[in-house]
């Protein structure tokens, strides 16, 4: 008989809220979490929304020394572990930490810590270059950072394929829980709200041309996604991503994505 695996505890950092219980009610309120950026000056980019996550303070769960360490989607990940493990009521004491492992994917990684240091190599040089950089940056450091906090020292990795990365994530921790391990942290983290992530963006979504199957749609939408939050637009972007409402339907209209040969 196939063991059988079970979730034992959530976490969440999210826009619409920064635990569980937070981010559940925000999604049965039909709550959305796109607004206006406030992260950085976005007067010059053609799209000035984003999904930012507002009113973290990692502080109460990481100390100030490592917080200037580790990237901020490292933060969001070992906030979030720190609550599914709460939930969890796993005592790590009485377990053996060599059958525990742990998977975190994210799509990109430090996208700030990247960003920062060629700033300062662009700007001072190579000797400015942080030699945190490349342990802030890389994807794989979130599960790390989590492996190391709670002396966890079963399989550890990370998985990356765009916005399918979390549901790999479960995916992969699945078939090793069942086989080997007792229990495995699995999630998502993504922190990439920058300037340089936002112009990446910006050119994808407001400065292409939609292709003829995508101009079609877009004229039977209630709304585009491009125009809403837009450069110069009067609406503060929530209308672009609108969410499920209470009584779970969707919303009138649905966003058009207007990309070149989608």
């Amino acid at each position: 008989m196939k063991r059988r695996v079970v979730i034992t505890g959530m976490g969440t950092i999210t826009p619409v809220g920064l635990n569980v219980n937070e981010f559940w009610s925000s999604l049965v309120a039909g709550k959305g979490g796109v607004g206006r950026i406030t992260r950085f000056d976005a007067s010059a980019f053609s799209t000035q929304i984003a999904a930012e996550v507002k009113g973290f303070d990692p502080s109460s769960v990481i100390d100030r020394k490592e917080l200037r360490r580790q990237d901020r989607f490292v933060h969001y990940a070992i906030v979030a572990t720190h609550e599914a493990l709460v939930d969890s009521k796993l005592e790590l004491d009485r377990e053996d930490r060599d059958r525990i492992g742990v998977l975190v994917g994210s799509g990109i990684g430090g996208t700030e810590t990247w960003e920062a240091q060629f700033q300062k190599l662009r700007d001072f040089g190579p000797d400015r270059i942080s030699p945190f950089f490349v342990p802030m940056m890389i994807i794989d450091m979130a599960s790390g950072e989590i492996s190391i906090r709670w002396n966890l020292k079963g399989p550890n990795f990370a998985t990356v394929s765009a916005c399918a990365t979390s549901a790999h994530a479960i995916g992969e921790v699945k078939p090793a829980v069942r086989a080997a391990a007792d229990c495995r942290p699995a999630s998502q983290v993504v922190a990439s709200a920058s300037p340089w992530a936002r112009a990446v963006a910006c050119r994808r979504w407001s400065s292409q041309r939609p292709c003829c199957r995508c101009a079609r749609a877009s004229s039977r939408s209630a709304w585009s996604f491009s125009g809403a939050g837009s450069k110069g637009g009067a609406t503060s972007g929530t209308r672009a991503t609108a969410s499920w409402d209470a009584g779970r339907t969707r919303p009138t209209g649905r966003p058009s994505w207007p990309m070149r040969g989608c």
